[in-house]
């Protein structure tokens, strides 16, 4: 199996493995550290704690799902806690696309 190397991948490979400098690797190594470092700064500073609460919320209803809960989303969290999570402008549409479909003669409620 032959590896793809990106464009900009290139400057990491020599072409011939006796022109291997330490310094060099060195320089690659701690650029790549750098990088590394910056993207998960920036992973984490984009997840805060409020939404770092809402993912473990979803995912603790995945798992109580998974194993034969039956209860709908809302019901789980209860009222408070399931408007807060989903925020009032969605509910908004999504109260505006229920009242749609009401009219419209479906039984099924989006959420």
């Amino acid at each position: 199996m032959s590896a793809v190397i990106q464009p900009q991948d290139a400057k990491y490979f020599v072409d011939n493995p006796k022109d291997f400098n330490p310094q060099r690797n060195k320089t690659i190594v701690e650029e790549t550290v750098k990088e590394t470092t910056a993207f998960f700064e920036k992973l984490e500073g984009a997840l805060d704690n409020e939404a770092m609460d809402r993912i473990d919320i979803v995912g603790t209803y995945g798992r109580y799902r998974f194993n034969r809960g039956h209860k709908k989303f809302r019901d789980y969290v209860g009222r408070e806690l399931y408007e807060k999570l989903i925020g009032e402008k969605i509910l908004s549409k999504i109260r505006t696309l229920g009242a749609a479909d009401r009219l419209a003669g479906k039984t099924k409620i989006l959420l």
